[in-house]
């Protein structure tokens, strides 16, 4: 990640999508964009046994862009799917 701009705005970085393992349905896939507004932020789910390869598709598709990051599951969603394995 990029650091703030002196204004302590949003960065160029920012505004970059991220493709990313959903946090709470780990077979789900996102695409995020923080929009021109620097608050409004475009959601794309993508589910199935192909998610990511869809995921990653829509990215270069759209934006030209699949910079994948990762992001560690909710607390919540951890405990949720170890109740369930039980």
């Amino acid at each position: 990640m990029s650091k703030s701009d002196t204004r302590g705005g949003p960065t160029a970085d920012d505004f970059r999508p991220k493709l990313f393992r959903d946090r709470v349905n780990p077979d789900d896939w996102r695409v995020e964009r923080l929009l021109d507004d620097g608050e409004s932020i475009e959601v794309h789910v993508f589910t199935g046994a192909d998610a990511k390869r869809k995921a990653r598709r829509y990215a270069v598709e759209h934006y030209d862009d699949d910079d994948e990051i990762e992001l560690q599951p909710y607390a919540y969603a951890r405990r949720s799917e170890t109740a369930r394995r039980k």
